[in-house]
């Protein structure tokens, strides 16, 4: 990457970070113990995975990325978000 198209970025991210802190709290404030850990409840705490995932699930969509949900378990979901490119190369310089 450039060193204009590395300011570019880094302006970008500091243009939204109003944004990034909000969802970052957002995030934060949903309860998302694994539940598996010991000594937890898992039917009280089950779920909360989930629901992180489908918070990061909008915010990929908000983006332009396509999301698909995974998961092995009922309510402990995960969230990949691809971006398409537009072809090119996109490399380290």
């Amino acid at each position: 990457m450039t060193a204009d198209a590395t300011t570019r970025v880094l302006a970008r991210i500091d243009g939204l970070a109003v944004e990034l802190v909000a969802a970052l709290a957002e995030a934060i404030a949903i309860r998302s113990v694994n539940p598996t850990y010991p000594d937890q409840d898992y039917e009280d705490l089950v779920g909360g995975e989930s629901a992180v995932s489908g918070l990061l699930a909008g915010l990929y969509r908000q983006a332009g990325a396509d999301t698909e949900p995974f998961g092995k378990a009922p309510g402990r979901d995960n969230v990949v978000g691809v971006l398409r490119g537009r072809g090119g190369w996109c490399g380290a310089e």
